[in-house]
């Protein structure tokens, strides 16, 4: 050890009493006063020993010594980091294996002196006045002597060794020598005897409820204890054990938790963790071992309302219901969570008796009369020839539709999801009003499938201004010059009867599917995304038809394996413009975690897929009232996945790291923005790079 200079010898009288009565600390047993020491020396130095040798158990750091006024009560040199910063700890341990009759004698020898810790006979009191005998009073004395010694500190203290092994076993610190004390986040233990809990690696109590024990850093521990490192607030103990297993992603954690509450096990308040489970990393981990325990995924949980010969017939198919011994709202979280789902029959048959009768009983046409077949194939022709071939969709006939449905009236009807336009067989008796109805019908498709257009409902302004803009190509025709042919296609009904002036007969289009609304939309705003966004959607499109191929699961199989649902993909396949938000949340993956699953699943660099679908968010995110300033640096949580997408394009080397450094200065905000997107080419260069690879 280094030398150093004694310091001078204390108090002249070599004897310092306390004046604390000496059953103070009642609760305090010689264990805890052994583990102050322990905490204090390993405070003190990174070079600390506890042995028991031959009735003894000794305490040695290489610390800096106990100063004098750390006899003081008050006086001490720790800062706010440490617990005992208050100088009271070791004063009290002194006091309670001074009076403890089992132990014998206590000894400590520190930079420029040593003493011995007794319990004396003190006068303290008598000359206060009084009845009592005060002369009688036993406080704690030091005993002081000279020492030698230049640095750090020594204590010895004589016990029995069933003491000493009970004090080594709590300290971790001790007994793991790889053990490092916890920073940010508590460490879960699952070996040995389950419940303990340790406060930077110094055991303060335990709790039979939990199945692991814990281990909670010191930095933000201090708030649960008091001056004897004791946990006094156990509702923020369990809101710190709650909060840490609710992050953690530990797959043998999880996992134990997962085989006890599966095996009808409970889970007591701060181990109850599954309803607060929200980082997406950890819901994936539970999915793993979903994956894992059932790679059929043919598994339910039960339902309350399930008949029970629907159940029977599950499981004879060879379907596994999982229980569980949580509470309702736990097992459902935790089902949620394992991706395991209701019951696939009983779901389906409530479906079933659930769904109100059909609304719409369709006929053919083969089955209307010839008047009523020549009407609607010359009201078809005509508005074929004043709007276009096709501009009906598909154009069926129906017995019945009920008024009010898909906002349109029961003489007509049109189905946007399936581009179809229904009409009344009643109608077609009456020509006049069967060129209305589809004229009307005709009025919802444009206002649908029109760029533009927000509603396509009866009495909204869009839908008035479709029809205006119909009326008015249909009586610009009529004022033009030029004759319009009307195509008909029904020749059966037109064999033995002339043809209506200006018609003729034609065979029926042959065409590909008609298109949906729905699809035509997100066609539009693909036309309308960047780049990069619309090349990771042709490439995500054509990679995923290969991966189901190889796999032969189906799209909601795979979104499931990965805790992901079929809308997060089709945020890929289906881009939106620049900027775009849904009114209840984001159209865009912020998440790096998120790209990454969805990246690997279809063999795309996680970087690239990250980047190509979110680099046009950077410049726009988390900005107010659309001022937006395009050139400031991105922000959480973008901020983040860049910089792991810059590490991993590093990582790949070739052409990948060659945009590394463009992609961090754009991050950063220092790439100028440019309304034409070629801020956007250092992107677009990783995806095309990316397409060449891999098609």
């Amino acid at each position: 050890m280094p030398t150093t200079t004694a310091a001078p010898a204390p108090d002249k009288a070599r004897k310092l009493k306390y004046p604390m009565a000496s059953d103070y600390v009642k609760d305090w047993t010689a264990n805890r006063a052994l583990k102050e020491f322990v905490s204090n020396a390993i405070d003190a130095s990174p070079t600390y020993s506890v042995i028991w040798s031959e009735g003894v158990l000794t305490i040695e750091d290489d610390g800096p010594g106990i100063p004098y006024e750390g006899l003081l009560f008050g006086g001490s040199t720790k800062d706010s980091r440490h617990i005992g910063q208050f100088g009271e700890g070791k004063k009290l341990a002194l006091l309670v294996l001074a009076r403890d009759p089992q132990i014998g004698a206590v000894a400590v020898d520190t930079v420029g002196y040593a003493f011995k810790a007794e319990m004396e006979h003190s006068d303290l009191l008598k000359n206060i006045g009084g009845s009592g005998n005060a002369s009688n009073t036993r406080v704690l004395t030091l005993t002081f002597s000279d020492s030698q010694r230049a640095r750090g500190t020594r204590i010895t203290v004589e016990c029995d060794q069933p003491l000493a092994d009970e004090l080594l076993s709590e300290i971790r610190y001790l007994n793991e020598p790889n053990y490092t004390p916890p920073c940010d986040r508590a460490s879960i233990v699952l070996d040995g005897e389950p419940g303990r809990i340790w406060v930077g690696g110094i055991l303060v109590t335990t709790d039979a409820r939990l199945i692991a024990s814990y281990d909670l850093p010191l930095a933000t521990a201090k708030e649960y204890q008091n001056r004897d490192r004791t946990i006094v607030s156990s509702q923020a103990l369990e809101r710190h054990v709650h909060a840490t297993l609710a992050q953690c992603t530990d797959l043998r954690v999880l996992t134990k938790f997962v085989d006890h509450a599966l095996n009808d096990g409970g889970l007591a308040g701060p181990e109850a963790f599954f309803t607060s489970v929200t980082s997406y990393e950890v819901r994936q981990t539970f999915r793993q071992i979903g994956q894992n325990r059932w790679p059929d995924g043919r598994v339910y949980h039960n339902a309350r309302d399930l008949a029970q010969e629907a159940e029977l017939g599950l499981q004879d198919r060879g379907w596994k219901c999982v229980t569980s011994g949580l509470n309702p709202t736990q097992h459902r979280s935790l089902m949620n969570l394992l991706g395991v789902g209701d019951p696939p029959q009983a779901e389906a048959a409530s479906r079933i008796r659930e769904a109100p009768a059909r609304t719409t009983i369709w006929t053919t046409v083969t089955h209307l009369g010839p008047s009523r077949r020549r009407n609607l194939d010359l009201a078809r022709g005509i508005m074929e020839a004043t709007f276009g071939r096709g501009c009906l969709g598909t154009l069926g006939v129906f017995t019945h539709h009920e008024a009010g449905q898909n906002g349109c009236s029961a003489r007509g009807a049109y189905w946007p999801t399936t581009d179809k336009v229904g009409i009344q067989d009643q109608v077609l008796d009456d020509l006049g009003e069967t060129l209305q109805t589809l004229f009307h019908e005709y009025g919802h498709r444009h206002a649908a499938r029109t760029p533009g257009f927000q509603t396509y409902a009866d009495r909204t302004r869009d839908f008035e201004t479709a029809l205006c803009t119909a009326a008015s190509i249909a009586l610009t025709q009529l004022g033009s010059r030029e004759q319009r042919m009307i195509p008909l296609v029904d020749r059966e009904v037109w064999d033995e009867n002339d043809l209506p002036v200006g018609s003729y007969l034609t065979l029926p289009p042959l065409g590909a599917k008609p298109v949906s609304t729905a699809t035509l939309r997100r066609e539009h705003a693909k036309a309308q995304a960047p780049e990069p966004r619309r090349l990771l959607a042709d490439l995500a499109v054509a990679r995923l038809a290969i991966v189901r191929q190889q796999t032969g699961k189906t799209l909601s199989e795979l979104m499931k394996s990965l805790a992901l649902s079929n809308a997060h993909l089709g945020l890929i396949t289906r881009p939106h413009p620049a900027g775009y938000r849904r009114a209840r949340g984001f159209a865009t993956l912020p998440e790096y975690a998120k790209s990454e699953a969805l990246g690997r699943l279809l063999g795309i660099h996680p970087p690239v897929f990250y980047l190509a679908h979110i680099a046009v968010e950077g410049p726009l995110y988390n900005t107010r009232k659309r001022q937006v300033n395009h050139n400031r640096a991105w922000r959480q949580p973008l901020a983040t996945g860049a910089e792991s997408a810059v590490r991993h394009l590093r990582e790949l080397g070739d052409v990948y790291v060659a945009q590394a450094d463009a992609i961090e200065a754009m991050a950063a905000g220092r790439t100028p923005y440019d309304a034409e997107g070629k801020w956007l080419e250092p992107v677009t260069a990783l995806i095309k790079a990316e397409t060449d690879r891999l098609m």
